[in-house]
């Protein structure tokens, strides 16, 4: 695995911590306006799948499953993935997904503000990542 400096990984990593404890309580039903009902219904098995691939790929850690009977990362407290692990589930909320925002105008600035500092902090580390295999 090529990684690009530490500082550029702990920002992205600190970022995406951001955006799920900002989705948390959405995701969870208890957010309030926009939140997800019934909680957590949009995990599902090839997310999962995607998040083991994903993990061990780009960041050369390798998930173990749980022994949940239709979600292969899901714990007793939720997905066992860091954030990181699964940008794709990271960045979801149904009601953005399907409308475009949740309907409550504060949650929605601060998600999409987020999610630009996300996209920005992705591209640059894949932009790192790039050149720097181009020299080896």
């Amino acid at each position: 695995m090529s990684m690009v400096s530490l500082d550029a990984t702990d920002g992205l990593k600190s970022l995406l911590r951001k955006m799920a404890d900002l989705t948390a309580p959405k995701c969870a039903g208890t957010g309030g306006v926009g939140s997800c009902n019934p909680p957590h219904s949009c995990c599902s098995p090839e997310y999962c799948e995607m998040t083991l691939g994903y993990a061990k790929e780009s960041w050369g850690v390798e998930l173990q499953r749980t022994e949940h009977p239709r979600l292969p990362l899901m714990g007793p407290l939720g997905c066992i993935a860091e954030p990181h692990l699964r940008p794709l589930c990271t960045l979801h909320l149904c009601k953005i997904n399907g409308l475009g925002c949740t309907g409550d105008k504060k949650f929605d600035k601060a998600y999409f503000k987020l999610r630009d500092e996300i996209n920005t902090a992705l591209y640059l580390r894949d932009a790192a990542v790039e050149a720097k295999t181009k020299k080896e």
